[in-house]
């Protein structure tokens, strides 16, 4: 506990009641670092950070260094969610979910929505683009999209499945995460600046402040 803040960054940093305890202890263990049970600042960096159900979550999601770990009760199911980003898919949040699934033997579903790519579509279609964007595209987009989840499955020797869905992000993972009750969802937060930045980090903090189960945050910092 009286570990300075530099020498942290190989450790689980506990900040939380006992269910936060609980998931930090799993992770601990699963991750092969010390436990640490202590007061975390947000810009901490660390190994993991892992916090309670309770006060200022969005504002923690934005501000975290560190991998961050949302504690709720598990589901029971064993299942691991992860949302992938196939623009920039996030090799260090699925090593972190590789390692744990192994160890666990977890099935795990890696999701991707294509709405960004509709969303395009559609302005450029109000703007009078005489490109078009027809069925066969999305069609085609999907295809490829389920083609590389695939692929990703395959690298880190994951057992499970994908899915591709059209509705917003932060929507998608909470409708599959529903349906699924996964132990636990794993979204990244973009390494990038400005307005994608800001709206990537606003799907890492919706999905953590209203997800059911456990929410693993994955900043694209020099830390993580």
């Amino acid at each position: 506990m009286g570990l300075a803040g530099g020498a942290l960054r190989d450790c689980v940093v506990v900040d939380g009641d006992a269910m936060a305890l609980a998931r930090g202890r799993e992770w601990a263990e699963a991750l092969g670092a010390e436990l640490v049970i202590r007061r975390s600042p947000a810009r901490l960096a660390a190994r993991l950070v892992v916090v309670d159900a309770t006060g200022s979550l969005r504002w923690r999601v934005r501000r975290t260094l560190s991998p961050l770990l949302v504690a709720r009760p598990p589901s029971g199911t064993g299942r691991v969610l992860v949302a992938v980003d196939l623009t920039d898919p996030d090799e260090h949040a699925l090593g972190l979910v590789a390692r744990l699934a192994h160890q666990r033997r977890a099935e795990v579903t890696l999701i991707h929505s294509l709405e960004p790519l509709l969303r395009e579509a559609e302005r450029m279609a109000n703007l009078g683009s005489t490109a078009g964007f027809v069925p066969s595209d999305l069609e085609s987009a999907t295809r490829d999209s389920q083609r590389r989840l695939s692929e990703l499955l395959s690298d880190h020797e994951l057992r499970g499945e994908v899915r591709i869905g059209d509705a917003p992000a932060a929507r998608f993972i909470l409708d599959v995460a529903q349906e699924l009750l996964p132990d636990l969802i794993v979204v990244g937060a973009s390494r990038h600046r400005g307005l994608l930045h800001a709206l990537r980090r606003s799907i890492a903090d919706e999905v953590a402040a209203l997800a059911a189960v456990s929410v693993l945050v994955v900043p694209r910092t020099k830390h993580a």
